[in-house]
């Protein structure tokens, strides 16, 4: 099945910095905080939220943590360490993860982090308001013939900024299953990409508007 490809030069995420394996502990955790100054002055939500993501792959990956051990512990002692800082970048850190992190203990935790530390005087950044709170649009689910695949695309925006997030399944196993997600920064061009490679495909391949909650539910 033909997939919408990305556009990066029409994204504006920047991606943290990847750790380089330091010596100890407070190290590793000073990198990491120091990772997220290019958020604090950025507008956009959603480089916001999609460089949040990247940094929980990180932290949750054996491969770039070193002799430190992944997992939910060091997301806790990112934060804690954070609190300790006092810097615009620690309140980045913070509210990022308190939209992204995956369990309402860590977004708990990355809450009473970052209003302690703006308490403290420390300023927002301007997309914390903001950021995980995108308004839905419409939706287009695209499927071949065989029932092999599909490819789920959902808009939302922030303000006047429109995007897309774009879902392979595959059905061929365990019952179906996200193999690709990303978003792209021009949805009108991606649909367009999308009933192109329908209409080429002698009726193998269709591309019809569904109702959001379809397609939520089918990622």
């Amino acid at each position: 099945m033909s997939r919408a490809s990305r556009h990066p030069k029409k994204s504006k995420k920047r991606s943290p910095a990847r750790p380089s394996t330091p010596h100890t502990l407070d190290a590793l955790l000073a990198e990491a905080v120091r990772s997220w100054q290019p958020l604090v002055t950025a507008t956009d939500p959603l480089e916001a939220e999609i460089i949040s993501s990247e940094f929980l792959d990180i932290v949750r990956s054996p491969d770039s943590m070193g002799t430190v051990e992944p997992g939910r512990g060091l997301v806790f002692d990112v934060l804690e360490f954070a609190a300790g800082q006092g810097s615009p970048a620690a309140v980045a850190l913070a509210r990022g993860l308190a939209a992204i992190a995956t369990t309402e203990e860590e977004r708990a935790k990355a809450r009473d982090v970052a209003d302690a530390l703006v308490a403290a005087g420390l300023p927002d950044p301007a997309w914390a308001s903001v950021i995980g709170r995108p308004s839905p649009g419409r939706s287009w689910i695209m499927s071949d013939a065989y029932g092999d695949a599909s490819n789920v695309a959902i808009e939302f925006s922030y303000g006047e900024d429109r995007h897309l997030l774009l879902n392979l399944i595959d059905f061929s196993l365990l019952g179906g299953w996200a193999k690709d997600i990303f978003v792209t920064w021009d949805p009108d061009e991606t649909l367009g990409m999308l009933r192109s490679a329908a209409a080429d495909s002698d009726g193998l391949v269709t591309v019809e508007e569904a109702e959001p909650s379809e397609s939520a539910a089918l990622v």
